[in-house]
């Protein structure tokens, strides 16, 4: 590469930002180096390889910048002049402004010998806006070319010569002209006596005139005066001067002459006058005859042997730093081997070796499989469907079963709309593709943005099917919504060619009839929470709500040790203390300790009765459920019918929650055709009663949620169907 013009660096930016706000920039030096071409000029902050620094520079100011000129420095070395750069001082210290790098186009610089040296000046010319003073660290040194020094010296000989000569020539002119003026007694000018004023002279001849003794003294006084006098010698050398003075047609020239300038013309001068420095004529052809000739080296000898061109050209062949290097051809040493074509690739040989082949390893052969086996799918980007010119990937996330069709993947993503904003009557999929979509809200109050759902303000998932699609506007899509706050639902919708239709709840009905036993850890017909909890009820438990009327109220909390309950209103009792402890035995017609009637009662017992109930059994009938029941006897008697020793007790829960409790009995009721009502303690339950010899068949009323029956032994069966 060339030399491609100054880059202004990044800190020369910031260093010319500077400036420009203070309208001053101050130019340090101009760096050389030999480092090769950064990727990059704009971010270096220095040379690449900097071999030294120039301090020495004249900066002339220019229209629009500025030039930075410097001469070379002799080194002791040769080096290549490849990059180039020019430092500024900033507040911040010492910044590369601009850098330049000519790369393989440096030129070699010959600095370290005598016979043929290097000398280079240069001017570096920079565009530098809104900044009105240029400065140099260095004290200013003035640089004068050398061809320009001869050529102005030359120039500066001759005009002086021309205008001595001219000069010379002048002054003889007016020389004689002068002279012939003078010598001139015929009155060149013509003046007359009234001109000079002749008629006012004194005619008295000036010895004859009378002179003060003042004058006198003052003429005595001037005479002897040699101060204000002039010898003949002063007269002639003045006379002289007269006849060789003269005037110079270029003095605008020579007034930029300046003194340095004079200073280094005579220094420049005296260095061409120098015979030590300089060679001469016969020098330099004694040195010309030298350098063909090899220089005599103490110790050695020179060789008999001719050097030959071929020789020569062999050497010059020899690139710099050579030498002689065999690769070595071991394993792992082999280099690419020649040959090949496009398309091919490197595949292994041998060890260590490689040949030029075929790449088969960028298709995939498509072939057609019904294995009963899970086979790992090969997952590509390539859109071609025919041959496989891509890298595939593969992932035991996925896999496929050809025979079955089945298809496994490790998850699925849905589509998140956690906090987003969406209409979902716009999810028609009426593009035709994608055929399904996955939904997502995860957050309660993020659905609340999401419009035309059935519930909304709890997370949910939707999922969008295309159950069919002829075009845009022809088309069938399904959207099924499922909801945190009702999991045991979910909603579903058509949208036909873009109208939808109203969301439907959808409900699932077990259609399985038959069910094993419910244990505590197995469900059944009950599920084995419910078993469990079913089996934590005692007997004869039930959904009793005590009344609060008078006569059901409890004992009231409080009291203390020897207090009684007594009389506080209807119904109501309060503690107190017991003020007659003395009570009279009971009689069947007095109270007294007992009851009247409970004695009457007690009375009627037989010592050592019991009421055996240890064989009363408890079954729960629902509203669906019908109730047959067989007794050992006849439980008949005319139009009405009871069962013997309360053979049966019922527990009734209406739709309300209300109960009732009493001994099961029928009444014959008479209509087209008569029938038997069921009634429990005389109120009827609605309940139609179809009987056969000594059993009888009811349905539990609709309007109770269910039934329980306690009975005894002398039942011989229930059934409920």
């Amino acid at each position: 590469m060339a030399w491609t013009g100054l880059t202004l660096t990044v800190e020369g930016r910031n260093a010319l930002n500077q400036a420009q706000i203070a309208n001053r920039i101050n130019f340090k030096s101009i760096v050389v180096g030999d480092g090769k071409a950064p990727a990059n000029f704009r971010t270096l902050k220095e040379l690449v390889h900097q071999l030294y620094e120039i301090t020495d520079i004249k900066v002339d100011m220019t229209e629009d910048g500025c030039t930075v000129t410097a001469d070379f420095p002799k080194v002791d070395y040769d080096y290549y002049f490849r990059e180039i750069g020019i430092i500024v001082t900033t507040d911040e210290g010492d910044r590369l402004y601009v850098y330049d790098n000519c790369g393989e186009d440096a030129q070699y610089m010959v600095s370290s010998t005598g016979l043929e040296t290097t000398k280079k000046r240069i001017r570096l010319a920079l565009t530098i806006s809104d900044v009105e003073e240029i400065t140099v660290s260095a004290a200013e040194i003035l640089y004068v070319a050398y061809d320009d020094y001869e050529n102005t010296i030359k120039n500066l000989k001759q005009d002086l010569q021309e205008e001595n000569e001219r000069a010379q020539t002048a002054e003889e002119t007016n020389k004689n002209s002068l002279v012939n003026h003078v010598a001139d007694k015929t009155n060149p000018h013509k003046v007359t006596k009234a001109q000079v004023g002749l008629g006012n002279v004194d005619n008295t001849a000036d010895m004859d005139k009378p002179v003060s003794t003042a004058q006198q003294e003052a003429l005595d006084r001037h005479t002897g005066n040699n101060a204000v006098h002039i010898t003949e010698a002063e007269r002639t050398n003045w006379n002289d001067a007269n006849t060789k003075k003269h005037t110079h047609s270029n003095k605008g020239v020579l007034d930029k002459i300046t003194q340095a300038l004079l200073d280094s013309w005579n220094t420049a001068y005296t260095h061409i006058s120098d015979a030590v420095k300089h060679v001469t004529a016969a020098e330099r052809t004694l040195w010309n005859t030298v350098s063909n000739k090899v220089d005599k080296v103490s110790g050695k000898g020179l060789s008999s042997n001719d050097y030959t061109t071929a020789e020569k050209n062999k050497l010059s062949g020899i690139a710099a730093n050579a030498n002689n290097y065999t690769h070595p051809t071991t394993t792992g040493n082999k280099h690419i081997p020649s040959g090949g074509s496009s398309g091919q690739m490197l595949r292994w040989g041998s060890d260590g070796t490689a040949v030029w082949g075929n790449d088969i390893d960028t298709k995939v052969e498509q072939v057609s499989t019904t294995a009963n086996a899970d086979i790992r799918l090969l997952l590509s980007n390539n859109a071609n469907s025919v041959t496989e010119t891509n890298r595939v990937k593969k992932s035991d996330n996925f896999l496929a079963n050809p025979a079955t069709g089945e298809f496994y993947a490790k998850g699925y993503r849905r589509i998140i709309l956690d906090g987003k904003t969406l209409n979902v009557n716009t999810l028609t999929l009426s593009s035709g593709y994608p055929m399904i979509e996955h939904y997502i809200e995860r957050t309660d109050g993020g659905s609340s943005n999401i419009t035309n759902i059935p519930i909304s303000g709890k997370p949910f998932l939707l999922d969008v099917e295309l159950i069919r699609w002829a075009s845009a506007s022809d088309y069938i899509t399904m959207q099924t919504f499922r909801n945190a706050s009702d999991y045991m639902h979910e909603y579903v919708r058509i949208c036909t060619n873009g109208t939808w239709s109203a969301w439907q709840k959808r409900i699932f009905t077990d259609t399985n009839t038959t069910y094993s036993a419910a244990t505590q850890s197995t469900n059944g017909l009950l599920s084995a929470a419910d078993k469990k909890k079913l089996d934590g009820i005692a007997a004869n438990a039930n959904n009793y709500v005590h009344p609060t009327t008078a006569g059901n109220k409890h004992i009231p909390s409080g009291g203390s040790s020897g207090q009684i309950l007594r009389w506080s209103a209807d119904g109501t009792a309060r503690w107190g203390s017991d003020n007659n402890t003395t009570y009279s035995t009971a009689t069947q017609s007095a109270n007294g300790l007992l009851s009247a009637a409970d004695k009457k009662k007690l009375d009627g017992i037989a010592e050592g009765a019991n009421k055996n109930s240890a064989n009363r059994r408890i079954i729960k009938a629902n509203t669906t459920n019908s109730v047959t029941i067989k007794s050992e006897y006849d439980i008949f008697s005319g139009y009405h019918g009871y069962f013997k020793n309360d053979a049966i007790k019922v527990y009734a829960i209406d739709s309300r929650g209300g109960a009732m409790e009493g001994m099961l009995s029928f009444s014959f009721r008479s209509g087209n055709p008569a029938y038997y009502q069921l009634v429990i303690q005389g109120t009827s339950l609605g309940a139609s009663v179809t009987t056969a010899g000594n059993s009888i068949t009811f349905s539990v009323p609709s309007n109770f949620v269910s039934i329980f029956l306690e009975y005894t032994p002398e039942v011989t069966t229930i059934t409920i169907s």
